[in-house]
């Protein structure tokens, strides 16, 4: 995973119903929609960084306060300039009038800029980079014709993570 170009940075987000997280949609919509546009985005040089997260009005989506829904939250780095709607052909929304929309990439909520190396927000950045890296790798590993699917989502994701707590030896909420 590469630094992002902080002035290339686009986020967009796809929304999931409050239903999806507890049944684990939200890792399948993974699978099948983000994986597969990540990939194809890098295969052809377009990105060189991407991270996800989820988040819901309250915790940054650009929506009212009455969509209670969470979206997943697609942030890339294009490798060249691109104008809104060249971007709007690569990056999907079911936000239409917020996004795709130029990311801010100067800071990061709870992380201290002063505290790392070369105070470089673009490093930290890459480490979240490398965290989305690592859960698509892992979420690409399992079948996709399992018969216990449901068990899946969370089981053995929560014990693939088991062992990033367990060598850190704390608890993450």
């Amino acid at each position: 995973m590469n630094k992002p170009n902080l002035k290339r940075m686009w986020e967009t987000y796809v929304r999931l119903s409050a239903e999806d997280i507890p049944l684990g949609n939200h890792i399948e919509r993974m699978r099948k929609e983000i994986i597969p546009l990540v990939s194809r985005l890098k295969d052809e040089g377009l990105i060189d960084w991407y991270c996800l997260l989820i988040h819901n009005y309250g915790t940054g989506v650009p929506t009212t306060p009455d969509d209670p829904n969470p979206y997943l939250h697609l942030r890339v780095s294009f490798t060249k300039d691109f104008s809104k709607d060249e971007v709007r052909k690569y990056l999907p929304t079911d936000l239409p009038e917020t996004s795709p929309k130029p990311a801010s990439g100067g800071s990061i909520d709870g992380v201290v800029k002063s505290w790392l190396r070369n105070d470089d927000i673009a490093e930290a950045w890459r480490i979240i980079g490398e965290s989305t890296e690592w859960i698509f790798n892992m979420i690409n590993t399992f079948k996709t014709d399992v018969a216990v699917r449901p068990c899946i989502y969370p089981c053995q994701i929560r014990q693939f993570l088991h062992y990033y707590r367990n060598a850190l030896q704390m608890e993450i909420t």
